[in-house]
């Protein structure tokens, strides 16, 4: 009986250092994924005039879909994607260009900006 505890206890203990570890790297993900975005898409894709991809969803569905950060009808498969495919005036970006990893954390961040996590 002191044992199963002792053993449960131990497992318990051991799940919350994983679930811990886990949390940070999700926060390192996420800023990573922030860092991908601000290097290669905020050009295109950050808020307002001047970004010629919000300009265009603007236009075509409305301002509070034109940043494409956070948006929830947006899915991680789905950016990964179009990343690698392109899309209208998009170019597609190869694995050199965003490795991909990098893709993996710009998904994440573009779904789930503030850090929680989605599947993939």
């Amino acid at each position: 009986m002191i044992v199963r505890r002792t053993l449960t206890a131990a497992a318990l203990i051991a799940m919350m250092i994983v679930g811990t570890a886990h949390a940070g790297d999700m926060k390192n993900s996420v800023s990573h994924g922030e860092q991908i975005f601000n290097t290669q898409c905020i050009f295109c894709h950050g808020q307002g005039l001047g970004h010629p991809a919000w300009q265009m969803l603007a236009l075509k569905k409305g301002k509070a879909k034109a940043y494409i950060v956070g948006r929830t009808d947006l899915t991680p498969l789905y950016i990964k994607h179009v990343v690698r495919n392109g899309l209208i005036e998009m170019p597609p970006f190869r694995v050199s260009q965003i490795s991909n990893p990098d893709l993996d954390a710009l998904a994440q961040y573009i779904t789930h900006p503030d850090g929680a996590q989605s599947a993939k």
